[in-house]
């Protein structure tokens, strides 16, 4: 996986307003159908972790959870973020690709 790469499409995502900034976030968008793909750090071991890993199980959506610590955050532009969920298409296929 090139993580460098998946977390440069995740600042573009954010950037033109194609992604989710946090775990409640994404957790209502996934219920309403927008989310195509959700990205969350490695060991992230709350409830919100376990919310979302369920939520992308009984809705389909495809989960990486194999980012570093730290990174998401840096990606975000230093927003305290743990999960982040893609909305456009275009780029949750790219991210999909680099993995």
């Amino acid at each position: 996986m090139n993580e460098e790469k998946i977390l440069n499409l995740v600042g573009l995502a954010i950037k033109a307003g194609k992604a989710t900034k946090s775990a409640s976030l994404t957790i209502n968008e996934i219920k309403r159908g927008e989310v195509l793909l959700v990205l969350m750090e490695e060991g992230l071991t709350t409830d919100s972790a376990r919310q979302i890993k369920n939520k992308c199980s009984f809705y389909g959506i495809p989960l990486i959870d194999t980012l570093k610590n730290g990174s998401l955050k840096k990606a975000t532009g230093g927003i305290l973020n743990n999960v982040t969920g893609i909305l456009d298409k275009g780029i949750k296929e790219s991210i999909l690709k680099l993995q």
